[in-house]
């Protein structure tokens, strides 16, 4: 019995801590209605009580505008630990850098140095995304899924591609790093995802995937930033029908 108390406490103790970390991590979030003059909305929702996954959307200077999202390998605290570091490394050097591969090379070399033991365990994919007054996207993706803009004109939608590779893994591959371009539209939407979505599972085991996202997007393009992010995580919760959680953090 004594045991038992024993074991019951450590699990207490355990779920306290954890939800500490959650209120700890909640406060690295940005405050999305801050976000003038772009209207930001969020699907977020953590595998666990802390999240691996992070994003930021931050004013730059000569009114830029920086998007960003990271997928953290593995779950749990040491994830949520290293979302920390990948808010701190990009607000740290975003507004010194203009272009998004320059950036990337930056911080993987700062967190290839500060992880430094920890290499094949521990890096980030990451997609980054500039928005210039003058209506240029400029983008670099370092190991991330491909990112997607709706045009804001007819609903057309489009991948933004970009060479990169995962962060965190090695210096001698800054060279990967590629940014892309392209003019943006008013009303144009950009969405940014994790694989959590596409991995998510219906009871019978089959995953949400690419095609079926895409397809989403499709049908739902005309809807405005929070009308669109509602649609899909409606279409999301019908899709896994009732499972109380996801296979990632998303």
């Amino acid at each position: 019995q004594e045991k038992i108390s024993a074991i019951l406490e450590q699990k207490r103790i355990s779920e306290d801590e954890m939800t500490v970390a959650s209120d700890v991590q909640r406060v690295i979030f940005p405050d999305l209605s801050q976000t003038a003059p772009h209207r930001c909305a969020v699907f977020h929702r953590p595998f666990s009580k802390v999240s691996g996954d992070y994003f930021d959307v931050f004013p730059l200077a000569g009114g830029r505008t920086g998007f960003l999202i990271a997928d953290v390998s593995g779950h749990g605290v040491p994830a949520a630990l290293l979302t920390m570091l990948v808010k701190q490394v990009f607000r740290q050097y975003a507004h010194d850098c203009t272009d998004p591969a320059e950036l990337f090379r930056k911080i993987n070399t700062e967190v290839c140095a500060v992880l430094h033991d920890y290499r094949s365990t521990i890096y980030f994919t990451s997609f980054y995304a500039v928005l210039s007054p003058d209506g240029t996207l400029s983008w670099c993706k370092a190991g991330h899924l491909e990112q997607y803009r709706i045009r804001g004109a007819d609903g057309a939608i489009s991948r933004l591609t970009s060479d990169g590779i995962i962060v965190g893994i090695e210096t001698d591959v800054n060279s990967m790093y590629k940014t892309e371009s392209a003019p943006v539209g008013k009303g144009d939407t950009l969405v940014l995802l994790t694989d959590g979505i596409l991995e998510a599972c219906s009871p019978s085991g089959e995953a949400y995937g690419e095609p079926r996202f895409a397809d989403a997007l499709r049908r739902y393009a005309a809807l405005d930033t929070a009308g669109l992010t509602e649609a899909l995580s409606s279409e999301l919760a019908s899709f896994i029908a009732g499972l109380d959680r996801l296979k990632d953090d998303a």
